[in-house]
């Protein structure tokens, strides 16, 4: 399978995203001083042959060398497709983004609004969306689970970003969990949106019952359903990923949660293999050409 989300960073913010994480999830299994090396093998262990990287800086200062450390990474790991970021308060993000397309030759970009605090409609970020637009390359974006954040990000957010760029290419990271309406409804409005479904799965079989819905409608009964209806919807559109090492439980736990879920063969296959390799081809092609070279379609 190829994993559409993983999060290898420098030692130290690796640990720092280890120590978070396990003050949220005390059982978390994934041991605390994993490093990039274990990553890679546990990933290469669960059938995983080829893996989107995101990074994002914490602050404007670090935006340079965690580009830099993702680009190197990735020719220490062919088998990562980088995905670099910028920090709102990044000076000259004109000039960041076309150095991380044009000289360094990443995929994409991702942002996390929550944990870089930043409103992503902000319009000191508009220059980056309408660069990338230019580019026609992606931006993945963390939407979904406000609530274990304790921020919010509405969907208007979004639906202002694509209204004024609707040729830019943006993958709703989370599904905007728990609000699948609100993602259904701008993956029929917006048709060069996709979705990553990373940890959406996993988080339904935590909240199995009920979960809250804030766009009005109070809480969603048996919410797995309304997202399968999203898969068969858009699962053409949709990605997987595991976020390792972050994710909600091992790689062994999240790939059964996947497994589990009850999608077809067909549908399972499109968003771990099919879409993947599609989004690189258009996206990085010479990521896929060395990627087809090195035997991770096969």
């Amino acid at each position: 399978m190829i994993d559409a989300h993983v999060h290898i960073l420098p030692r130290a913010r690796l640990r720092g995203l280890m120590r978070w994480i396990t003050r949220s999830f005390p059982d978390h299994p994934v041991p605390v001083n994993i490093d990039e090396a274990g990553i890679r093998a546990d990933l290469a262990a669960h059938g995983v042959r080829g893996f989107f990287n995101h990074v994002y800086p914490l602050s404007p200062q670090e935006t340079d060398s965690l580009n830099e450390f993702c680009r190197d990474l990735s020719v220490r790991m062919p088998e990562s497709a980088p995905f670099g970021s910028l920090h709102v308060e990044t000076p000259d993000k004109r000039g960041v983004v076309k150095r991380l397309i044009e000289e360094y030759r990443f995929t994409g970009l991702k942002v996390h609004p929550f944990i870089q605090d930043f409103d992503p409609a902000d319009e000191r970020m508009m220059e980056v969306y309408g660069l990338m637009e230019e580019y026609q390359k992606p931006v993945f974006i963390h939407t979904g689970f406000d609530e274990f954040y304790g921020k919010a990000l509405p969907a208007d957010r979004i639906e202002t970003i694509l209204e004024r760029f609707p040729g830019l290419p943006l993958v709703l990271s989370h599904v905007l969990f728990p609000k699948f309406r609100d993602a259904e409804a701008i993956m029929e409005r917006f048709p060069q949106v996709l979705l990553d479904a990373t940890n959406v799965f996993g988080a339904l079989r935590i909240f199995r019952h009920t979960a809250n819905d804030d766009t009005g409608g109070g809480a969603i009964e048996k919410p797995e359903e309304t997202f399968r209806s999203l898969m068969e919807r858009f699962g053409h559109r949709t990605l997987f990923g595991s976020d390792h090492p972050a994710g909600i439980g091992g790689l062994g736990e999240i790939h059964d949660d996947l497994t589990s879920f009850g999608l077809t063969d067909d549908l399972l296959r499109m968003i771990t293999r099919e879409n993947p390799r599609r989004f690189i081809a258009r996206f990085a092609p010479h990521i896929d050409d060395s990627w087809e070279k090195r035997g991770v379609y096969e």
